[in-house]
């Protein structure tokens, strides 16, 4: 993850030490790095929402006393 805010450090100060020859590379970055936090994001509510369903799924199991998957 640091390596991740170090790369988006550098994408959003744009380095103009170039004369601003770093600007599209800079934009494909913070575009690249952005859909990777999303894919994470999903991936992570993807999994509590599993892990949510398994757990109430576990309940019901208890109440019923039955065992169906």
């Amino acid at each position: 993850m640091i390596v991740c805010a170090g790369f988006g450090t550098i994408a959003a100060s744009g380095w103009n030490g170039d004369a601003g020859r770093f600007q599209p590379v800079a934009a494909v970055l913070a575009i690249v790095l952005f859909a990777c936090f999303l894919i994470m994001f999903a991936v992570f509510c993807v999994g509590w929402l599993m892990r949510g369903h398994e757990l109430w799924r576990e309940g019901r199991r208890g109440e019923t006393g039955q065992d169906n998957d």
